[in-house]
């Protein structure tokens, strides 16, 4: 079990700390050797990005780590590039209100929680 949490502490750090890797459609973030957490999104234009769906590993869900993962690519986004969000992504819609007002402005509120 102690060797689980260091790793998970470790993973988490990386999440944390190793670079947002931008390509045309992804943003990733290496968690370890062969595993990546990414975000998938469409360009709406050149102000808004429209967040599809994120993906963390399975052997990592459950952990806490897509949260993790989901302010890391907002404050990226919203705070270091100024962009406006959609959010197709329903686990990031959940992210967004459970965070409010942090990022109020800067996400087109053009969904609904169900």
């Amino acid at each position: 079990m102690q060797k689980f949490r260091g790793l998970m502490s470790a993973i988490k750090r990386n999440l944390q700390t190793n670079p947002i890797v931008e390509t045309n459609s992804q943003l990733t973030i290496q968690l370890e050797k062969g595993a990546e957490a990414y975000v998938a999104f469409e360009k709406v234009d050149e102000n808004t990005y429209n967040l599809v769906h994120t993906e963390i590993p399975e052997q990592y869900q459950g952990q806490g780590l897509g949260r993790e993962l989901a302010k890391r690519i907002f404050d990226h986004l919203i705070v270091q590039r100024s962009l406006k969000l959609q959010l197709s992504c329903e686990f990031l819609q959940r992210f967004y209100f459970q965070t409010l007002p942090t990022y109020k402005g800067h996400v087109i509120e053009d969904f609904t929680i169900d």
